[in-house]
């Protein structure tokens, strides 16, 4: 027993450990990127991207995901026109939106639709806005998905926040592969921003499936860097992924045999938990510094 709790106890430092070095590569892909972007002076256009909006509060903050540079993109934003009235008339209003035939792939279950409204004007012709009753954000997120004019879809919930060059960075990640070869991009270490490919979703049977494990390893990118801003609502800093399932399990296991073995173990069991959260604050540094550039900060809902 005793060995087996050394292992899990050096199997967890190691994973950490791991984590830290796929951290200091997403830093260098980061600079790189963004020397490359300085050097290029624009966006490549080439990749088409929905942004998907549930929980927005205010015009303005449709307005700030419009001002994005990315030009191969739309913004599709749920409203309850029924719960939030005043909203939903300052955007038909504020956008000169009008009213849409209810088009779209509907291969989600019950999309709950009332109605679809368009932008009139030039400079906001990317903007959606789809009337929908609240239940989840998941539900609001696949009505978003089954009117979205591209094949690539980025969902954003209540409170999550994006940088400027958000976008233009997962659309390089997705350019960078075959086509149609990547199907998910997913960020670490926080997690909250992620790419997928509507045919992946719709395999998957929306936003509440288990979009990482339905989706073929081969199929899945990971940014080893943050795009969202730590800022933002529910933010806390967080273990990578892949760290929190291993030392979840033998942090525990560890504590539930600290009394039965000698007191040793007991320091390696505080050592192990030391250097994950070492890691952890190493980790949260390098995404600050590297979130610490070019960025006004984006959001969707509070």
């Amino acid at each position: 027993m005793k060995l087996l709790l050394l292992l899990s106890l050096a199997a967890t430092a190691a994973a950490a450990l791991g984590a830290l070095w796929l951290m200091r590569r997403g830093r260098a892909a980061r600079a790189l990127f963004d020397t490359c972007r300085t050097t290029r002076g624009d966006a490549p256009g080439d990749l088409g991207i929905s942004i998907l909006c549930a929980g927005v509060e205010s015009a303005d903050e449709v307005e700030r995901l419009l001002s994005l540079d990315y030009p191969c993109s739309e913004v599709v934003a749920v409203v309850d026109a029924a719960q939030r009235p005043e909203l939903f008339a300052a955007l038909v209003s504020r956008y000169r939106m009008f009213r849409a035939g209810r088009g779209g792939v509907y291969e989600l279950p019950d999309p709950g639709i009332r109605a679809i409204e368009r932008s009139r004007n030039r400079c906001f012709r990317r903007l959606v806005l789809v009337d929908r009753g609240e239940d989840t954000a998941e539900g609001a997120l696949d009505a978003a998905a089954c009117v979205a004019s591209y094949d690539y879809l980025l969902p954003l919930r209540r409170g999550e926040r994006l940088r400027r060059d958000a976008v233009e960075r997962l659309a390089a990640a997705v350019g960078e592969r075959e086509a149609g070869e990547v199907e998910l991009v997913r960020t670490q270490p926080d997690g909250r921003v992620a790419l997928v490919a509507r045919e992946r979703l719709v395999a998957c049977g929306g936003f509440a499936g288990a979009l990482r494990r339905c989706t073929p390893r081969g199929r899945r990118v990971t940014l080893w860097e943050r795009l969202s801003d730590r800022a933002g609502a529910g933010y806390r800093r967080t273990v990578p992924a892949p760290v929190r399932g291993v030392a979840a399990g033998v942090l525990a296991l560890a504590a539930g045999f600290t009394v039965a073995v000698q007191w040793w173990l007991f320091a390696a069991l505080l050592f192990t938990a030391a250097l994950v959260w070492t890691v952890a604050v190493c980790i949260d540094g390098m995404a600050d510094e590297g979130a610490a550039g070019p960025s006004e900060i984006l959001r969707a809902g509070r």
